[in-house]
């Protein structure tokens, strides 16, 4: 698996709604719980 870097772009689904491009900082305040789905590009 591949390390993430500072600058990857995080998407969210959030209440069936793509959420993002999101830093690693905003993730939280954007939604991010136990259970959400997330990804980046090239994953």
């Amino acid at each position: 698996m591949k390390a993430i870097d500072k600058n990857t772009e995080f998407y969210l689904n959030v209440n069936g709604k793509e959420v993002g491009p999101l830093s690693f900082e905003k993730l939280v305040d954007n939604g991010l719980m136990p259970g959400t789905l997330v990804w980046w590009q090239g994953q």
